[in-house]
């Protein structure tokens, strides 16, 4: 009965040393800690709005919220003309951003805006009607 205990102790030494300690033994590279950013938060409004003629421009209002000190931001208007991506921005707003509705496509257009930088990425959607 000794014997028995002394081989499910011993098995369960070896399972706990393979699952944990083998990993350290062995050299396997542990993930280095990660910094403990605040996660970064674009916001753009409005979230929707309608274009009128002749220049069926449409204007948001962004702002940035992180810990960084420059963020980076683009956005794919939704109309066939493309996107656009400018940097340099800290953390605040409002950053003002416009553009004009006349590449084509159909109405609604969703713009998607993406924020990247320390504590990103970060995305927004927003719609325009003309």
């Amino acid at each position: 009965m000794m014997v028995k205990k002394s081989l499910v102790i011993f098995f369960a030494g070896v399972m706990i040393f393979l699952a944990i300690g083998s990993k350290k033994v062995l050299g396997y590279q542990e993930t280095p800690p990660q910094p403990n950013y605040i996660p970064a938060e674009i916001a753009v409004s409005p979230s929707a709005q309608t274009v009128f003629s002749p220049q069926y421009r449409a204007v948001w209002n962004v702002y940035i919220q992180g810990e960084g000190s420059s963020y980076c931001i683009q956005v794919n208007w939704g109309d066939f003309c493309g996107s656009y991506k400018t940097c340099g921005y800290a953390p605040g707003g409002p950053y003002q951003f416009y553009h004009d509705f006349l590449c084509g496509g159909s109405s609604p257009f969703r713009q998607t805006w993406t924020l990247t930088g320390t504590g990103g990425p970060s995305s927004a959607t927003t719609t325009v009607y003309k």
